[in-house]
């Protein structure tokens, strides 16, 4: 037996003083309202109503749990109303774990934003660049760079970032400007040191149907995407790294783009989040201000560095 909807039966049945009137206003055949009652009944082991041809009459037992059943069903109502606002109202604790070079050059300066909009939302974000296990973190959304291994949560594909290879206007002055990725082997790269791989990351370039991979073997390595950058504003060397991180450099004359006419692979970015029926407020709205965010400001940015040598 169903105790609640039992109870919703009952509570109407008491209200409209009727079986046929209740089983109406149910849409339930009256077979079925008298089924419920003479269950309930049996399941409390008292009578709760007594019935004549002509009424329905609340029984002493049925009056007092009458009285229960309408507070217990009003604090029910209550509580999924609450839960329905949630769902439709963006509010809570949100948890976001995004790459520290995005973070601070794109999202960070976006929240201010994305917080006068959603002033109910208490947005707690987190800049790294390790792998987080969302199995074991609560964590709500996640920026991802890269591609993606099999999850159990939802990734919706954002942008698609190409790598670019820049240098300063002072470094090009001094050293000249490489016209082929074989010419890079006389010049000063700056690599991108990968734990994981044991050595700097390798560049790769494609051009009618060639495929040709450089190992930058400079005198300056890291780990860390913005030192890179400002090693090359320095002048010390050439980078090649994906373009989000090199935009706002390439606009303002900081860095000058290299080989633009050789192809360079695409690294998807997404954003990724736990599946739902009834995905909650403040995380669609989030997700929705992320993918906004990736589909104007970096477009809006990338026309300005145009091909390059």
């Amino acid at each position: 037996m169903d105790k609640l909807h039992a109870m919703e039966i009952f509570s109407r049945v008491a209200e409209l003083e009727s079986f046929s009137k209740a089983a109406e206003r149910l849409s339930l055949a009256p077979a079925s309202v008298s089924t419920a009652i003479r269950n309930l009944e049996a399941h409390l082991g008292v009578r709760l109503m007594t019935r004549t041809t002509r009424k329905v009459s609340l029984t002493d037992d049925g009056r007092a749990y009458l009285d229960r059943c309408r507070r217990l069903l009003a604090e029910i109502e209550e509580t999924e109303n609450a839960l329905k606002q949630t769902q439709s109202k963006p509010q809570g604790r949100l948890r976001v774990e995004i790459p520290t070079g995005l973070g601070h050059m794109y999202v960070t300066p976006a929240l201010p934003g994305f917080s006068a909009r959603y002033p109910d939302v208490k947005v707690v974000v987190t800049l790294g660049d390790r792998f987080v296990d969302l199995t074991e973190e609560e964590v709500d959304v996640i920026l991802r760079v890269g591609a993606l291994e099999d999850s159990t949560m939802v990734a919706k594909r954002i942008y698609d970032a190409r790598f670019v290879t820049c240098a300063a206007p002072a470094y090009v002055a001094r050293h000249g400007r490489p016209m082929t990725p074989q010419e890079l082997a006389g010049h000063n790269c700056l690599g991108y040191f990968s734990a994981s791989l044991g050595r700097s990351a390798r560049w790769n370039y494609r051009k009618g149907g060639r495929n040709i991979v450089h190992a930058p073997e400079g005198t300056l390595h890291t780990n860390n995407p913005e030192a890179l950058i400002d090693l090359a504003e320095a002048g010390s060397g050439i980078v090649c790294m994906l373009e989000t991180g090199l935009l706002r450099s390439i606009r303002e004359g900081r860095l000058i783009p290299l080989l633009g006419d050789w192809e360079s692979p695409v690294m998807p970015i997404s954003v990724l989040y736990w599946p739902s029926r009834h995905l909650s407020a403040k995380v669609r709205v989030f997700v929705d201000f992320i993918t906004e965010l990736f589909a104007k400001q970096v477009p809006r940015l990338k026309p300005v560095y145009g091909r390059g040598g």
